[in-house]
C-alpha cells in the first residue's frame, strides 16, 4: 500500500517533466543539470509549509470570510511559494552557463514547480489517501507546472535582455503569483462551487497559451541549434580517409 502511495504521487509530476524534456527538440539540456533544480524543488516544499503555518498561526484565517480567503491565497500560499521556487531558480539555474537559450527557462523553472509538487503530492495522499492523488494529477500538478512555465518564459527573456532584466524578472515573478493566488483563491472560496472548477479552466487555458509560446520558442530556436551544430561540425579535423577508424573517432570526440 506504502509503494502504491508512493507511486501514485510521483508518477504525475516525473511525467510531466519527463514531456517538457522531450517537447525539446534541438537542444535537450543535460540530467544531470536537471537533477538540481529537481531537487531544489523538493527540498524547499518543508521551508514553504513552515512559513505559511507560521503566517496563519499569526494571522488566523477564516475560509467563510472572503477578504480574508483572497489574502491567504495570494501572501500567504502563492507568494511564499513562488518565492521559494524564484530563489531556486536563481541560485541553481539562472547564472549557469548550460542555461543558454530561451526554451531553458520554461525546462528548469518547470522541473523546480514538479519537484515542488512531487513533495507536496505525498503530504496530501499520505493524509487523504490515493483518491487526492488522481485528482491532483489533473489540477495541482499541471497547475505548479504553469507557474513555472510563466515564471520561466521571462526569467529567459531576462538572461538574454540585460537591459530590461529587473523589469522581466518582476513580471515573470509577478505573474506566477498572480496566477497561483487565483489559482487557491478559487479553489478555497466557500461562494460557489463552479468557481471551484474556473480553477481548472484557468490553469488549462494558461497550459494552452504556455503550449503556443513553447512551440514558437522552439521554432525561432531552430536557426541557432542548427548553427551551433554547424560550428562544432567544422570544429572536427578533416582526413583523407574516409572511413571511421579508432583515431577519427577520438579526434571528434576530443572537439
Amino acid at each position: 500500500m506504502i509503494i502504491l502511495l508512493i507511486l501514485s504521487a510521483s508518477i504525475p509530476p516525473l511525467l510531466v517533466a519527463y514531456l517538457i524534456y522531450h517537447f525539446d527538440k534541438y537542444q535537450r539540456e543535460e540530467v544531470k543539470h536537471l537533477i538540481l533544480p529537481f531537487l531544489g524543488g523538493m527540498l524547499i516544499v518543508p521551508i514553504a509549509y513552515f512559513l505559511e503555518n507560521s503566517i496563519t498561526d499569526f494571522f488566523p484565517i477564516d475560509l467563510n470570510i472572503e477578504y480574508q480567503t483572497f489574502l491567504l491565497s495570494f501572501f500567504g500560499i502563492s507568494f511564499v511559494e513562488e518565492a521559494l521556487k524564484t530563489i531556486v531558480f536563481f541560485t541553481l539555474v539562472y547564472h549557469r552557463p548550460f542555461f543558454d537559450e530561451a526554451f531553458d527557462g520554461f525546462v528548469y523553472a518547470l522541473f523546480i514547480g514538479m519537484g515542488f509538487a512531487l513533495v507536496e503530492n505525498m503530504i496530501y495522499v499520505w493524509e487523504f489517501g490515493l483518491s487526492t492523488a488522481l485528482i491532483r494529477a489533473f489540477t495541482a500538478v499541471p497547475a505548479h507546472a504553469v507557474f513555472g512555465m510563466v515564471a520561466g518564459y521571462y526569467f529567459a527573456k531576462a538572461k538574454f535582455d540585460k537591459a530590461n532584466s529587473i523589469k522581466l524578472i518582476s513580471i515573470g515573478f509577478g505573474l506566477a503569483v498572480l496566477i497561483h493566488g487565483l489559482y487557491d483563491f478559487l479553489i478555497l472560496q466557500t461562494m460557489s462551487e463552479p468557481l471551484m472548477a474556473g480553477s481548472a479552466v484557468l490553469i488549462y487555458g494558461i497550459a494552452i497559451g504556455c503550449w503556443i509560446i513553447m512551440k514558437r520558442v522552439l521554432k525561432e530556436a531552430a536557426p541557432l541549434a542548427v548553427d551551433k551544430n554547424t560550428d562544432r561540425l567544422a570544429k572536427i579535423p578533416k582526413v583523407d580517409n574516409e572511413d571511421f577508424t579508432d583515431d577519427v573517432i577520438k579526434k571528434m570526440k576530443d572537439s
